[in-house]
């Protein structure tokens, strides 16, 4: 199989080639890569050869990404294309269903289908999906921000309907992007304003681009799944323990974590089955559900990344006797007979490190114990 896979040369494509290559290194079944990227300079860096400068996804119209893609595809004689950032994935959503002027046909995706990319991208449209579906106990209180006159008494209803008090923090992000984007704590209207003011004029972004909500101070965990045709095939999970980078943005976090523990409950991944298949009876591809706890304890579900790999979740994938995701989703692609059940592996007390300036460290929580330490004192 010939594989086109975008984002080439950054932390999403060469990771998952890189890990799906060391584990198949002796058998690679045929399976060649060609990668694209907007930025030839970090096309040059890539480990994915042949390599094709494409425009930014995010700067031209769909159909013109499609249309480069297209001209590599029939280059390349391609199999399969593996969009692998959240603009790609926007950009090539639906091309599954019809070609181009020079691609005659539809493209070969394996993604989810277009509604539900469109509502999942969109975390106001998302919230309100689950909510319409009867899953609104598993929401944080959230409300859209429709103009600056209206963010006082979207505050005041959000702070009395949560019983807060006046400083009590509040969650203000943009609707649609990923990596934390435009989102920061708040505490009161003003400073919500001002970060909305801010962004009108710095971003070009406008204020019903935000959505407010409820500020979930507790841990923060990521669900990945694998679909197709309404069936649950793989899934792993992950805790994020420190955030790439946290620390020097306004909002403290990151979609990246410093430190990932591997997380298990089945109860749980059940729980992500059920609003999965419940949003969609025939869901397809990968989708990956963003859970933090609120200050009592109980999960609630932030957003759904759709479509795209998640960078913690390949790490994962040097586990010994597992198999990895880009194996398991090439497998599901090509029509595999996969288990009656789906597979979650339970990796408790596994984790993973990683920074700029050094490589991935995957280690076992039961080796901490050996490190020396300085007792603590007065």
């Amino acid at each position: 199989m010939r594989i086109l896979i975008t984002g080439a040369g950054g932390g999403g494509a060469d990771p998952l080639v890189a890990e799906w290559r060391e584990c198949h290194w002796d058998d690679m079944d045929g399976h060649t890569f060609v990668g694209v990227n907007s930025d030839p300079y970090i096309l040059a860096s890539s480990d994915i050869h042949p390599g094709y400068v494409v425009p930014d996804a995010r700067k031209v119209t769909p159909m013109q990404y499609r249309h480069a893609l297209a001209n590599i595809a029939v280059e390349e004689d391609i199999d399969l294309i593996i969009p692998n950032t959240y603009g790609e994935v926007d950009a090539m959503s639906g091309a599954d269903l019809i070609g181009t002027d020079n691609y005659p046909g539809p493209f070969p995706l394996y993604m989810p289908y277009v509604g539900d990319i469109r509502r999942c991208q969109d975390k106001w449209l998302f919230w309100r999906w689950l909510k319409s579906e009867g899953l609104g106990w598993t929401l944080p209180a959230t409300f859209p921000v429709d103009a600056l006159a209206a963010l006082p008494k979207v505050v005041d209803n959000l702070t009395w309907g949560l019983d807060l008090p006046p400083e009590a923090p509040l969650w203000l992000r943009a609707r649609r992007g990923a990596g934390a984007y435009a989102a920061t704590q708040v505490v009161g209207a003003s400073e919500a304003l001002w970060w909305i003011k801010y962004h009108q004029r710095h971003k070009g972004m406008k204020p019903s681009d935000f959505i407010i909500s409820e500020y979930l101070p507790g841990r923060d965990i990521i669900v990945s799944m694998l679909w197709r045709k309404g069936r649950l095939l793989w899934l792993r999970s992950f805790e994020k323990c420190g955030y790439f980078e946290g620390a020097s943005r306004p909002s403290g976090t990151s979609s990246t974590g410093i430190v990932d523990k591997a997380f298990y409950d089945e109860s749980h991944f059940e729980l992500c089955r059920y609003i999965v298949s419940t949003l969609n009876p025939h869901a397809h591809g990968n989708w990956t559900l963003d859970w933090k706890q609120d200050a009592e304890g109980d999960w609630k579900l932030t957003e759904c990344n759709i479509g795209r790999f998640i960078q913690g979740t390949l790490l994962f994938n040097r586990i010994p006797e597992q198999r990895d995701w880009l194996d398991a989703y090439l497998k599901a692609y090509s029509g595999w007979d996969f288990m009656d059940e789906p597979v979650w592996y339970d990796n408790t007390g596994w984790f993973t490190v990683r920074s700029v300036n050094r490589g991935l460290y995957l280690g076992k929580e039961e080796g901490l114990a050996d490190l020396k330490r300085i007792a603590e004192t007065n």
